[in-house]
């Protein structure tokens, strides 16, 4: 499976960490850093990865209404081709 979700990503120019952040936003909107990180079982290179994916265009930070301090990530619709998930990345993204 994580071969597949690897094939999946890189016909987007994605590494598989990419496309996880991806897939998981499209199931679930407005998450913020942590909660992706804790999602992912860590912290480790979660921000250089959104960062890359917002410089494509792909993603952008948002103000929380209620907490100025938090950002929500949010898809483009620039990601919407590859935010489609295929039969892999639903098995492989909870």
């Amino acid at each position: 499976m994580r071969t597949r979700f690897d094939r999946w990503a890189r016909t987007y120019g994605m590494t598989r960490a990419q496309g996880v952040i991806l897939a998981r936003l499209a199931r679930q909107p407005g998450m913020t850093q942590n909660e992706m990180a804790a999602f992912a079982r860590s912290s480790h290179h979660r921000g250089p990865l959104v960062d890359r994916l917002e410089t494509r265009g792909l993603l952008e930070r948002r103000l929380d209404p209620a907490d100025r301090r938090i950002r929500r990530l949010h898809l483009l619709p620039a990601a919407e081709p590859s935010s489609k998930r295929s039969s892999a990345t639903r098995r492989i993204v909870p």
